[in-house]
């Protein structure tokens, strides 16, 4: 599959991220020793992989908090506000005397948000919404003689988007296709837990969700078992490669420098199998020759052994030295600000660290969700329509791909 789209699983590493379907999870990821020589599975599913799989982070995330909500059972409150929300969307009459009370009382005259199951966060965005316009429901609902909520209902859906709003806005931007969302794993994982545990702590918030918060937290620890990913050095070094992070959360028992020098040996060991021999030189090596230098000699055919063999005879002391230097200069630097891109921190200083770059790229290029595959298929719905069902495969894979790569120049015209 992966060598029919032209990739060489031999030279370069391959991440397929996937939501959580059994049937997925056992097709792609690595078989365990028990399936290895099971003669009654079938090949595809007992043979050893070239890519590595990763669960999508976002649609774990969901999966906890679908398991929460089961085990408190929240299903009253929440079903009887997305009764109340469908009314507005299938009633003129409510929804024209909502926005007479919204004018009334000087609320900000938003749309009521629906709940979809399929969609993300969807539960978040109605209740948020639903607060909002609090007082001009509450006067609506009244005035037309249907059911209210309670005062303790209100405060159960004060503590539900609480609870659920860091988890909204990390679940955006763990979806990002233009920065790295990788290396913010255990960030955001470490951060949504401390949001919660912090709601727990709260005396203030007894009766607004205490239970659902607690059930949160016990499924994320279930549905992420190594939270921390102590067992995962790739998780601990893309962490660790991301500018803004380092190893600011991590315990002292985890050797960054360690970790990135030997990411970095590999990463130049493959550079000189690949042939890719001259890595980028720090700043001020390309300095202009005057015309007085003497000219190249002319290539020999052995040129790319005698290329190898002048990088070997540079001696594994005198490159362990230079990498460990650039590992340690990066570790003493400061960490960036969380909101800054990292990848362009890395574009920026390609010429300080030039063997520690390669290696970010790689890592920091990893997705962590599969936010981006569903926007593509997406595109691919709104190619395929009714009245251009004909269309070739290649096409719709050629139109998906330059609506999402081709860069249309705004041109002003004058009147």
């Amino acid at each position: 599959m992966v060598k029919q789209v032209g990739v060489d699983t031999e030279m370069v590493k391959v991440y397929i991220v996937t939501d959580n379907a059994s049937n997925i999870v056992a097709a792609l990821e690595q078989p365990p020793l028990s399936r290895l020589f099971a003669r009654d599975v079938p090949t595809i599913l007992r043979g050893e992989k070239p890519w590595i799989h990763l669960r999508c982070f976002d649609h774990t995330l969901q999966l906890a908090i679908g398991d929460a909500r089961e085990e408190v059972g929240t299903h009253t409150v929440i079903e009887k506000v997305a009764n109340i929300v469908k009314r507005y969307s299938y009633s003129n009459i409510a929804r024209q005397n909502l926005e007479k009370h919204q004018k009334e009382t000087n609320t900000v005259q938003h749309e009521i948000i629906r709940h979809v199951c399929t969609r993300w966060n969807s539960e978040y965005a109605m209740l948020e919404r639903f607060l909002e316009q609090r007082i001009p429901i509450t006067l609506e609902l009244t005035e037309a003689g249907k059911d209210v909520l309670s005062a303790q209902q209100w405060k159960l859906c004060e503590g539900y988007v609480e609870i659920l709003k860091p988890i909204a806005q990390f679940t955006a931007e763990m979806g990002s296709s233009t920065k790295p969302t990788f290396s913010m794993m255990i960030p955001v994982l470490s951060e949504i837990k401390n949001c919660l545990e912090e709601f727990l702590r709260k005396a203030s918030n007894r009766g607004s969700g205490i239970s659902f918060a607690r059930a949160l937290l016990n499924k994320i620890i279930l549905r992420f078992p190594d939270s921390d990913y102590a067992d995962s050095k790739m998780h601990q070094t893309a962490t660790i490669l991301d500018p803004r992070f380092k190893a600011l959360l991590f315990s002292e028992d985890v050797d960054a420098h360690g970790l990135l020098l030997v990411e970095a040996k590999r990463k130049y060991r493959e550079y000189i199998r690949r042939g890719k021999l001259s890595l980028p030189a720090p700043a001020g090596a390309n300095a202009s020759q005057d015309d007085t230098a003497p000219k190249p000699a002319k290539q020999s055919k052995w040129s790319f052994l005698k290329k190898v063999s002048a990088k070997q005879s540079e001696g594994p002391d005198e490159i362990e030295s230079i990498l460990q230097k650039e590992v340690q200069t990066y570790l003493e630097l400061g960490t960036i600000d969380v909101e800054h891109d990292p990848a362009l921190w890395w574009k920026t200083n390609r010429d300080t660290f030039p063997h520690l770059t390669p290696l970010a790229a790689e890592y920091l290029g990893i997705g962590a969700t599969e936010v981006q595959s569903e926007r593509d298929f997406s595109i691919g719905s709104n190619a395929v329509t009714p009245k251009r069902s004909c269309l070739l495969q290649d096409h719709v894979r050629q139109t998906v791909f330059l609506h999402r790569n081709l860069m249309i120049p705004d041109i002003k015209y004058k009147k």
